[in-house]
């Protein structure tokens, strides 16, 4: 859960935590171990040391077959894949829903010692056993990938190799001991291909034509789509819940938006929108690049998959800065206010109007005028107040600082608000600060 692991294969571990010779590898936060020895009964093949102070998540093997029941190994395996998924730098940018569509299209095979991975694959996450990368005259070549590492079409190699950590902090580990570390691995797939090891692989992989097929319904598409419309959707749908003011909305809304983007391509100086003029679109970026500028001064650079203009799907307001093609060209998807507003409609519009509303950072503790007392405890006090201009209301929890700092346990309040953001959560504003205390602003 915190912290971080060393699995050690050979070796000695010391009384004193100290580990001598054979090979360490590092476990990071959010990874398991333990897998294959529940499954098979087997004793542990290697040792597991803490690497400083950790905080860990068991359950035992009876509890475990218990909560799962028969199908306990595809329990653990699907659960491997949404781990690797969510690390892989290609598809951890799709949805929840379009990764769900990636696993329930995964095939599972069990292949020989020796035998080559012929079939060309957007991903593959090894099971069991051992894939040797060969081939390659390239640096990171003849990589070996173990349980839980993967491979992808773009040539990231990921797994213990992906976890690179600092040597000079392993305390524990003796200079004899074998460390495997490094940096992400980008591995020439063309010229190199996979061998199974010495005990077999059992290997879940991921073919382009079942992603397409993947992506497809993901997009709520009919079978048989051409690949190109049906990952534009996709990727539609991957940036639409990005977009603060849409991401709540529900699965049949996000696809009608996705389809009523309209797709534009602009030469370099082109105007996007001009500064102080009335927005009627939110425009997404899917490639080249613009700049934003405030009164002619520069402000930053967009790059692909920037998402801006979204307050004017909503309100009726002049343009804060304009944005114009800084690339040869740029390819520019719109979705139209009149559009959007016959997919969103009553109260689910009026809910994205208040919770747009709340993104205004800006507040400050002289502009909230005190309503009343919602309630009241030992270490603060909760209030309701009003922005003295907007009228927007809020729910303003005080907290006293101990010794001039906030409290531990009121920062992780605060993290925790500020990661989650649902319409059945409460949702965060900002926090504020004086000398003797700290103030959490959120919806009233």
């Amino acid at each position: 859960k915190k912290g971080h692991l060393l699995v050690c294969e050979g070796g000695k571990v010391t009384e004193s935590g100290q580990i001598v010779g054979g090979k360490c590898r590092q476990l990071l936060s959010g990874e398991s171990v333990g897998g294959r020895e529940v499954l098979r009964g087997e004793s542990y093949a290697a040792t597991i040391v803490a690497d400083g102070k950790c905080e860990l998540l068991s359950i035992t093997a009876h509890y475990l077959h218990e909560v799962m029941g028969d199908d306990l190994q595809g329990c653990l395996e699907r659960a491997l894949m949404i781990s690797a998924i969510r690390k892989s730098s290609s598809l951890s940018k799709l949805s929840p829903m379009q990764q769900d569509e990636i696993i329930d299209s995964v095939e599972i095979q069990s292949f020989k010692f020796g035998e080559k991975i012929q079939e060309k694959c957007r991903f593959a996450l090894v099971l069991e056993g051992t894939l040797k990368q060969t081939g390659s005259e390239q640096e990171g070549a003849n990589t070996i990938l173990q349980r839980g590492e993967w491979f992808d079409e773009e040539g990231d190699l990921a797994g213990a190799m992906r976890h690179g950590f600092d040597e000079d902090n392993l305390e524990r580990v003796s200079k004899n001991a074998e460390v495997v570390v490094g940096q992400v691995s980008i591995v020439d797939m063309e010229n190199s291909y996979f061998v199974v090891g010495t005990k077999g692989c059992r290997l879940a992989f991921l073919t382009e034509c079942a992603f397409h097929q993947a992506m497809v319904r993901a997009a709520g598409l009919p079978e048989g789509q051409e690949e190109g419309t049906a990952e534009d959707v996709s990727r539609k749908i991957m940036l639409i819940r990005k977009v603060r003011a849409l991401r709540n909305l529900s699965h049949e809304q996000t696809q009608m938006v996705a389809r009523a983007f309209v797709s534009e391509t602009l030469k370099s100086g082109t105007f996007v929108v001009r500064q102080g003029e009335v927005g009627t679109c939110l425009y997404v970026l899917a490639k080249g690049e613009l700049r934003v500028t405030i009164d002619k001064k520069t402000i930053r650079t967009l790059g692909r998959n920037a998402c801006f203009g979204e307050r004017a799907l909503l309100f009726d307001e002049p343009r804060s800065a304009s944005i114009v093609v800084t690339s040869h060209t740029a390819e520019i998807w719109s979705l139209e206010k009149k559009v959007f507003t016959e997919i969103v409609k009553g109260q689910m519009q009026q809910l994205l109007v208040e919770r747009i509303k709340l993104q205004d950072t800006n507040v400050n503790l002289k502009d909230l005028e005190h309503i009343k007392l919602i309630g009241a405890g030992a270490c603060g006090s909760v209030r309701l107040v009003e922005h003295r201009h907007t009228r927007t209301r809020y729910a303003l929890k005080r907290v006293h600082k101990q010794d001039g700092k906030v409290p531990e346990e009121v920062k992780r309040e605060t993290e925790l608000l500020a990661e989650n953001d649902h319409p059945f959560i409460q949702t965060y504003v900002k926090t504020m600060e004086t000398n003797d205390s700290i103030y959490i602003l959120t919806e009233a």
